[in-house]
């Protein structure tokens, strides 16, 4: 009897991560090569759903997708098992004055949202990435896209570009995207003429003012 054949949909459910990653883990880097219906949909075995868990617990422990689209299964759940710690200095770095951002969350498990914006940053989608956000402040709502989604996203970027793993023109990208939802998102809750005022600034020449609009 044949492997039964599962949806994209299961597929990410079982994966926990979103059919916009899979699909370009799939395009870009040939992470599965998925069999398709006769209306061209995609179905994957469940050794199609097995490596995309490895290399997803590969990615969450800072490894770049693109490095490893050739690694067999055993390669990749080394990987996973021996995965520094992130955010520390290895022993030839030097040790930094500052430490990591500490964000409150839910639970202990990975978001499948930050997957699929990072996945957005990396292609260069805009529409993608403003798509996801949006629909991630429906499920997550309107505090909770700020601090689960927003930014430990915007530290994770800097990460990469400070490792060498995305450029500068990603950063700048994602930026800029970030900078347009948030400023969209703060239109409904402009306050009346006789409202307290807020003055949230950064200090003069400073262009990472992501902090500040996350404040407003």
């Amino acid at each position: 009897m044949p492997d039964p054949l599962h949806s994209i949909q299961l597929a990410a459910r079982r994966t926990r991560l979103s059919t916009h990653v899979i699909r370009i883990w799939e395009l870009r880097y040939r992470a599965v090569e998925p069999h398709r219906t006769a209306a061209n949909h995609r179905l994957y075995s469940q050794d199609d759903i097995n490596r995309l868990g490895l290399l997803r617990d590969a990615t969450r422990a800072g490894h770049n997708i693109s490095h490893m689209e050739r690694l067999s299964n055993d390669e990749l759940r080394a990987l996973a098992a021996n995965a520094p710690i992130l955010n520390e200095p290895a022993a030839n770095e030097p040790a930094h004055d500052f430490k990591p951002l500490s964000l409150p969350v839910a639970n202990s498990e990975p978001e499948a949202p930050l997957d699929e914006c990072l996945a957005c940053v990396r292609s260069l989608d805009a529409g993608a990435l403003d798509h996801a956000l949006k629909r991630a402040s429906f499920t997550l709502g309107a505090q909770g896209v700020l601090y689960r989604l927003i930014a430990p996203l915007t530290q994770r970027i800097g990460e990469l570009w400070r490792e060498g793993k995305i450029t500068a023109a990603h950063e700048h990208f994602a930026t800029g995207c970030i900078r347009t939802y948030l400023t969209s998102q703060t239109k409904p809750y402009g306050g009346s003429v006789d409202a307290p005022v807020l003055l949230v600034t950064t200090p003069a020449g400073q262009l990472h003012e992501m902090g500040a609009l996350l404040v407003d």
